[in-house]
């Protein structure tokens, strides 16, 4: 079944599922950063960089980030190539800016303490391809978050089971309909069950088919 037809109804998974594709891209876990190209001591000494790129939450190529360098990440945006760890913010200085005043051209980062991965969430981190994302048997419903996950991983259509139809009757010769005009005859029972059930079952979104009442003959 397509993913948004589940829109407003609740399924049960009748396979398992996996992840076609690992979940997102490379990209920052924090907002407006800094990134950074480590040397090939390993370390990232603070001091004054010069901005080499600015990346933005957009698809796109990205020119990568050659050593020495520093790019400034806006929220949402992926790592560019080459890119070893991301500097938050609060640890760095903004030291000049370019001719038009637009965009930083030299930015002080304050801390060596720097690791690389820092602040960097890989690609796959959450979900790998081919990771078990749902068990047979589980649920998809409206409130519980399998939407996300599903989607996170580019899930385009679900196997599930059939929802059921449910046949819903009230059994008893005492019994007669619950909106029969008049008084009850000594040993009548007016039917309360029968509407009760098929509003409890059509409240679900399952489709319930009224049966009556049936005698006991």
């Amino acid at each position: 079944m397509p993913l948004l037809c589940f829109s407003k109804l609740s399924f049960f998974t009748s396979k398992r599922l996996t992840s076609c594709y690992p979940s997102d891209s490379k990209f920052v876990l924090k907002l407006t950063d800094w990134q950074v190209k480590f040397s090939e001591s390993g370390c990232f000494p603070k001091g004054v960089y010069p901005v080499a790129l600015v990346s933005h939450a957009q698809a796109g190529e990205i020119a990568p980030l050659e050593e020495g360098q520093i790019a400034r990440i806006t929220t949402g945006a992926p790592l560019p190539p080459g890119a070893d760890a991301v500097v938050m913010v609060e640890d760095t200085v903004l030291k000049t800016k370019t001719d038009d005043g637009k965009e930083e051209k030299e930015v002080e980062i304050l801390t060596d303490q720097i690791k690389r991965g820092e602040n960097v969430r890989e690609i796959g981190s959450d979900v790998q391809a081919g990771d078990l994302i749902m068990k047979k048997g589980e649920g998809i419903t409206v409130i519980g978050g399998e939407f996300g996950l599903l989607a996170s991983v580019g899930t385009t259509k679900v196997a599930t089971y059939r929802r059921p139809v449910v046949g819903v009757l009230s059994t008893g010769d005492e019994i007669i309909p619950h909106d029969r005009p008049g008084p009850l005859k000594l040993g009548e029972v007016r039917d309360t069950n029968r509407p009760t059930l098929i509003t409890a079952v059509r409240s679900h979104r399952f489709q319930a088919v009224d049966l009556g009442i049936i005698s006991d003959k």
